[in-house]
């Protein structure tokens, strides 16, 4: 994926699928929270979409998984996003 295409919402959906497969709609509430913005369900969805375009995550139904790829790609680029 070329950097210039990440955003943080992106990063974060990574981060938030990492570990176990998530729900985006039940996470919602907890992105707006950490990127301190409102987000609309179409962003998610186009977000989402990217992603598994690019082969970083899987989509399962109504939930999503990152993909060993989608993993590397999060821990590379967390700190441009997320500066500690």
């Amino acid at each position: 994926m070329n950097p210039m295409s990440l955003d943080a919402l992106k990063i974060a959906l990574l981060a938030a699928g990492a570990k176990e497969a998530s729900s985006a709609a039940s996470l919602h509430a907890e992105l707006e929270h950490f990127l301190d913005r409102q987000l609309h369900g179409d962003e998610l969805d186009a977000a989402l979409d990217a992603l598994a375009a690019e082969g970083l995550v899987v989509l399962r139904e109504t939930r999503f998984a990152a993909t060993d790829a989608g993993r590397a790609v999060m821990l590379e680029h967390w700190e441009a996003f997320f500066p500690a």
